[in-house]
């Protein structure tokens, strides 16, 4: 009792500096060197944890290979365990050869771990496609692949993906010929030739001598122009200076460029690395552009454009980030321009503007696709990361849960087909659930999408319990005690399962509570004390929300009374054609200056936007498309509020067309001497908001639903720079609602849905 005490312990306290540790909220508030160390840390928890879970799931299947009977096989077996500990050790102890081991050379320390962690990814990944294939065999009532010849095969395979791997990159780079014809490209520029080199990642593994060869390849290409595109190095200029010596020795007709990459961020010494480059003849673009040939003119000249790296912005280096317009300024509208940017994302962000550019040298084939063909292939892309997600549960619970019956006789037997037959048939509909976001929405759920989603609800529950007891079971083991039976477990684990998902059930079967929220507003005129707004966000009208439910929220927002209705995004979750007569009840909506509605993600996820914005506008709902509206309206500037709306910043990451977060065009309008009440859908848009120098008063968000339900709780905390509740960040509130409803799971587990009335106070 002591021991599972002071594991519960332990478990708390890991969890809690966790928390800390990875709240990125406070982290991008520190100084760069010291968010610069957090931020490592940050990447080791990570990685060793991601590992650990490797490292168990393969001592578990290979630690076992020689344990025949008898004397004579017990030296196997031990020396066997012994290099296992030790190969396991040199995988998790890869990432400290990026501290300890930068070197001008990679030392042999330094790349062993890292093939050791590469061989851990190899055998990992073919024991979860064998244990995948086992099972589907055993439903077929065949008989698998015996467990020690499957862990020899993974050995095998390990090492000979890790060996070809390793015997690919003791190879030159190869040199890939790409030819792009490019509009209105002058005569004079035909056949103009770049080399691109990008993620050399100079470091524990990569030295001098393999840029040498870099720089002999590209010297023999004789190009025009060469361009570096970032992830140059792993190290700080102290540690690497000499290695980077080679480009000065590089080549070219008209210049060679380079841009930063995330890897310079990460070690937060890019301006040294700036310097040192500069030193060795390369032209650092650093936001900032150069005109090639530069003694020709605009018509017959290319503007080579570079932007630092879009990592800079997240974790905000102080006089870094991707600013597209200040690099660009300069170039004409008769070059041809050229764009050097690290990140595929950051090229959709450069589509995105309105900036004219010819070529980027990076981009994502999905991205650049039509709206509806892009939203089918995401939709693809989603399915398979959800299922397999799903499907590593339900191997895990299968293997706990399916032997419950296993006891001996006719009934027992009976039974124990029965138990197998209910549980296939529960994983069969936790895996449908999905199914019915495509071909169940109408305008009230029906019972199939209902009990799929309680299925996956109660899918991940169990997981999550089994999970814990596995691991409050090794701690125990770890104190030489006798753990808890797998029956036992097993059989709590279902208790759980159904306790929460009941539990959760029947909390989201209850209307939304209201939550009164007072926030006092610096230099709020005395005819707006008392102002009030009340807040809907993330009612998910689709598979498990309805009409019913939304007419619920329509009636207690009326008896709320409020001088404005704020719709905060994800209001559906289908298309206009499926769920049009389930959002009619929101003409019902009353208030004395007006209801205003942002997009949220889920609506990009529709990719049905323009056609939801004219069904809500026929609604009478004033949709803040990057605008803003003033109430009261009649009143002078003085005396109003400016309620700014943006699109949701999901539509930027995914390229929607037409749409973004535009928040200067949102605001733009709104004077100085108004209060500005920024509705934007995720706490992440908050977070840009107020790194811009727009006047904020008070910012609306949802989104996070506060993570709906345990373990996701952890996860939308730790994500999320706001979470759930009100905050201050100098004059500046935030308030981010838990939501009206849910997404998917019709569960609220440690959460609770709701609508806010804010009430607003003279300070």
């Amino acid at each position: 009792m002591i021991m599972r005490r002071r594991g519960a312990l332990v478990v708390s306290v890991v969890a809690i500096v966790l928390s800390v540790i990875f709240a990125e909220s406070w982290v991008l508030s520190l100084e760069s060197k010291l968010r610069g160390r957090i931020l490592r840390i940050q990447v080791v928890i990570f990685i060793q944890c991601a590992v650990a879970v490797m490292s168990i799931f393969l001592w578990k299947n290979l630690s076992s290979v020689f344990q025949t009977k008898g004397h004579d096989a017990s030296p196997p077996p031990l020396l066997w365990k012994f290099i296992l500990i030790l190969y396991t050790i040199f995988a998790h102890g890869s990432y400290l050869s990026n501290v300890f081991l930068v070197r001008t050379e990679p030392t042999v320390l330094g790349i062993v771990s890292y093939l050791c962690l590469g061989a851990h990814i190899q055998m990992f990944t073919f024991l979860v496609i064998a244990k995948a294939v086992g099972f589907m065999i055993k439903l077929c009532k065949k008989r698998p692949l015996k467990n020690n010849r499957t862990a020899i095969l993974a050995i095998f395979y390990g090492f000979l993906m890790t060996s070809y791997g390793y015997y690919r990159i003791c190879q030159p780079p190869i040199v890939k010929n790409v030819t792009i014809p490019i509009k209105n490209l002058p005569p004079s520029l035909n056949g103009f030739t770049i080399t691109l080199l990008s993620d050399i990642h100079i470091g524990p593994t990569v030295g001098k001598k393999q840029l040498e060869i870099a720089v002999d390849i590209t010297n023999s290409l004789q190009s025009d122009v060469v361009v570096i595109d970032g992830d140059l190095v792993d190290g700080v200029v102290s540690q690497l200076k000499d290695a980077v010596q080679p480009l000065r020795n590089i080549k070219s007709k008209h210049g060679i460029f380079y841009v930063t990459g995330n890897h310079e961020y990460y070690t937060m010494d890019v301006e040294n690395w700036m310097e040192t480059l500069k030193e060795l003849g390369v032209h650092v673009l650093h936001n900032a552009n150069a005109k090639v040939p530069a003694d020709k003119a605009d018509d017959n000249s290319l503007c080579f454009v570079g932007t630092d790296d879009i990592e800079a912005d997240r974790i905000r280096y102080d006089g870094h980030g991707m600013k597209l317009d200040t690099a660009i300024k300069g170039c004409s509208t008769e070059q041809i321009t050229i764009l050097l940017a690290h990140q595929p994302n950051a090229a959709k962000i450069a589509m995105m503007s309105n900036n004219k550019i010819d070529l980027i040298l990076c981009e994502s084939w999905v991205l650049s696709l039509e709206n509806r063909l892009k939203g089918i292939i995401m939709k693809i892309q989603f399915v398979i990361f959800l299922e397999g997600v799903v499907a590593l549960m339900s191997i895990f619970i299968w293997k706990n849960l399916s032997s419950i019956c296993q006891d001996k006789g006719h009934q027992a037997s009976t039974l124990r087909l029965l138990w197998k037959l209910i549980l296939i048939l529960y994983t069969m509909l936790a895996h449908g659930s999905y199914a019915s976001n495509v071909f169940l929405n109408r305008t009230e759920p029906t019972f199939l999408g209902t009990i799929s989603y309680l299925c996956l609800g109660a899918h991940v529950q169990l997981f999550t319990f089994l999970v814990f007891a596995k691991a409050v079971n090794l701690i125990i083991r770890l104190g030489k005690k006798r753990p808890f039976k797998d029956d036992h477990t097993a059989i709590l684990a279902i208790v759980y399962g159904l306790l929460m998902t009941t539990y959760g059930y029947y909390k989201v079967c209850q209307p939304p509570i209201v939550k009164n929220v007072t926030i006092p507003l610096k230099n709020l005129p005395s005819s707006l004390n008392g102002f009030t707004i009340s807040l809907l966000s993330d009612i998910h009208i689709g598979p498990t929300v309805g009409k019913k439910q939304l007419e619920i929220a329509v009636d207690i927002t009326n008896n709320l009374q409020s001088d404005v209705v704020v719709i905060d995004g994800d209001l559906v979750d289908g298309m206009v054609s499926q769920l049009k007569d389930a959002v009619q009840p929101l003409r019902n909506i009353q208030s004395k200056h007006g209801i205003f509605y942002v997009t949220g993600n889920h609506e990009y996820y529709t990719m049905d936007v323009e056609n939801w914005m004219e069904a809500i506008k026929e609604l009478g709902i004033h949709v803040l498309h990057n605008a803003n509206a003033k109430v009261p309206a009649d009143k002078p500037d003085d005396t109003s509020l400016c309620f700014v709306g943006t699109d949701d910043i999901e539509a930027d990451r995914i390229r929607y067309a037409g749409h973004g977060m535009k928040l200067d065009t949102a605001i733009k309008g709104c004077s100085t001497g108004q209060i500005n009440i920024l509705i934007a859908h995720q706490p992440k848009a908050a977070k840009i908001a107020l790194g811009s120098n727009n006047k904020i008063d008070l910012i609306l968000c949802g989104h996070t639903h506060g993570g709906q339900m345990f373990p996701y709780i952890i996860s939308s905390y730790l994500v999320n720079p706001f979470y759930a509740g009100l905050y201050q960040h100098g004059d500046t509130f935030i308030y981010v609602s838990m939501g009206t409803y849910y997404w998917g799971f019709p569960l609220r587990i440690g959460t609770q849905h709701e609508i806010t009335k804010i009430k607003l106070l003279s300070e």
